[in-house]
């Protein structure tokens, strides 16, 4: 038979497939009725539905910070600046830091940790609304338990060698796709942890306000807001003091998106470092504000 007259194997296993599918359709519609079925299905399609939004809204605001990142960097590593101190430098959002990670393995590991943790964490929008938000008491602890973050990870990524494939960074002759590569790599770490966060949010039913330090690191892990968002959310969902501090330290330095980009960049290793400094940098800033 001709090539182009041939089926592929696999086009009868997915008719195959698709009739398994429909049958066992059939005998679900034939075991539920509508009135049991309805009530759920539009309560799962309301909450796909919210997810779907919190997604959108998250994507469309971290947008103009993940192409600035991306070109700041790109401009930097094209007239050949100091990265680690731009990234400590640079007056945006910790989103932009999810396009010139890729262009900071090529530092010190110190360096590079230190622009990662405190460019996260205490970056001046952070500072901020911390101050705005929370009050200058809860800066201060928030600058410790940044600084302390920081130093254990820079110290940990000192004694950690590098993995095989960091510096993996675009050239400095071609700006264009070094450009295209940060920005795309930027919106890819960001939208696994924003769809993480929109589910999250989604299908949350209650009030946070009785959850203890622990859960407060979790729930700021896996919802990773933005530096600038921290503060408010801390304000809104917890009451102890204490546990909104655990909730922002947790939030920028033991968040999902972080470890995604630390884990992308410099490998596995490192972000374990990491994330033991952010625990650790939690508890004791957690201790100073309840003493």
């Amino acid at each position: 038979m001709p090539l182009r007259f041939r089926r592929s194997p696999f086009t009868y296993l997915r008719r195959i497939g698709l009739a398994v599918l429909v049958l066992v359709g059939l005998i679900a519609a034939a075991s539920f009725p509508p009135a049991i079925v309805v009530p759920h299905a539009v309560a799962i399609a309301t909450a796909l539905a919210r997810a779907w939004f919190y997604f959108c809204s998250m994507m469309v605001g971290a947008a103009p910070f993940l192409a600035a990142g991306a070109l700041a960097a790109s401009v930097a590593v094209r007239m050949r600046v100091a990265l680690p101190l731009f990234a400590l430098l640079f007056p945006g959002c910790d989103c932009s830091m999810n396009a010139y990670a890729p262009s900071l393995p090529h530092a010190r590991p110190g360096l590079s940790a230190v622009a990662i943790v405190w460019g996260s964490c205490c970056n001046p929008l952070a500072l901020y609304t911390t101050a705005a938000v929370l009050g200058p008491r809860m800066l201060m602890y928030r600058m410790i338990a940044g600084a302390i973050a920081t130093a254990l990870t820079a110290a940990a990524w000192s004694k950690i060698p590098a993995p095989p494939h960091a510096g993996t960074c675009a050239q400095p002759h071609n700006f264009s796709r070094s450009l295209v590569d940060l920005a795309g790599r930027g919106v890819t770490s960001f939208a696994i942890a924003a769809g993480v966060s929109a589910v999250f949010l989604a299908l949350r039913t209650h009030s946070m306000h009785g959850l203890g330090p622990g859960a407060a690191a979790l729930v700021g892990a896996v919802l990773s807001p933005c530096s600038s968002a921290d503060a408010l959310l801390a304000r809104a969902l917890f009451a102890e003091p204490g546990t909104q501090l655990v909730f922002v330290i947790a939030a920028q330095c033991l968040d999902v998106r972080q470890l995604i980009v630390v884990y992308r960049s410099f490998g596995a290793t490192r972000a374990a470092g990491a994330c033991c400094a952010a625990i650790v940098a939690c508890c004791i800033g957690r201790a100073l504000v309840q003493r």
